[in-house]
């Protein structure tokens, strides 16, 4: 099932303050970064092992 892109971007429309969630793999820095850059609070979740790398 594919959903169409107007009806993704009048889901978008009806949340108030939208919060990303990156899985913390090997993209999920970049995608937090753009996230900010477009004014987006993002958690990163992952392993207490990786977190280091992401407190940074």
């Amino acid at each position: 099932m594919v959903i169409e892109r107007e009806e993704m971007q009048e889901i978008a429309k009806s949340y108030r303050e939208p919060v990303g969630l990156n899985l913390g793999g090997h993209s999920a820095l970049d995608a937090w970064v753009e996230q900010r850059d477009y004014g987006f609070r993002s958690i990163i979740y992952t392993t207490p092992q990786r977190a280091r790398g992401f407190r940074r």
